[in-house]
């Protein structure tokens, strides 16, 4: 493969593979992956070597950890999908400021290029209400990952309009630290609509504007003013 270094759209999908070999690395060239539902437990460290990647399509794999360095594809990553993987967290996003359409747990989030309007589609059994859909992208999420990106933080802001999801949100023991956390960031989009969520989690429940006033968010908000 390592032939190939002018290859740039490679698709493995539903091929069963239970690998990448390293030497995928070396094609630099490469703007689009497509390895969705293979058996994939990883990705080598060697594809940060493919600085020119649009897309990266890893759904519906077996990947728990993904250790991938994003930070060579900062600039041209527009695409990450990892749908359907049993992930424990998610890589560090907030340099990827090309990224506008990301797939995670059993979402699907999209933005538009200046990062005003988001659309969350929601995947899982029909049967199960939106609220407890959303609870394996709260889990990945809060608990043990980064939020400082607008693709994630504008997707949680649109969640938040309902206010069944605002209530399985407050459950989340971290919930609340990592939205002030996103509310101190440097990226203007993602303090708009980290308040724009805690906003929907006030109005939601007397029990989460306790666990608001608990937490000092509105000094941390007005900090902001």
């Amino acid at each position: 493969i390592s032939a190939l270094s002018a290859l740039r759209i490679l698709r493995l999908s539903h091929n069963k593979l239970p690998a990448l070999p390293p030497d995928i690395g070396a094609l630099t060239a490469l703007e689009v992956l497509a390895a969705d539902h293979n058996q994939l437990a990883s990705v080598p460290v060697e594809l940060r070597r493919c600085c020119a990647l649009r897309e990266l399509n890893l759904e519906g794999n077996r990947i728990a950890t993904l250790v991938l360095d994003l930070r060579p594809v900062a600039s041209s990553l527009q695409s990450l999908q990892l749908y359907g993987n049993p992930l424990d967290y998610l890589p560090e996003l907030s340099h990827c400021t090309a990224l506008r359409s990301l797939s995670l747990a059993n979402v699907r989030i999209m933005a538009d290029a200046s990062y005003t309007r988001w659309e969350v589609e929601v995947g899982a059994l029909s049967y199960m209400s939106r609220s407890h859909k959303l609870a394996p992208l709260f889990r990945l999420t809060f608990r043990r990952s980064s939020l400082q990106h607008p693709l994630l933080a504008g997707a949680l802001g649109r969640i938040a309009e309902d206010k069944g999801s605002c209530e399985l949100i407050a459950k989340e023991e971290v919930a609340i630290q990592q939205l002030v956390l996103m509310a101190l960031s440097e990226n203007h989009v993602v303090v708009r609509q980290a308040c724009k969520t805690l906003g929907h989690l006030a109005a939601s429940s007397a029990a989460t504007v306790r666990k608001l006033i608990a937490h000092d968010v509105l000094s941390a908000v007005t900090s902001l003013m």
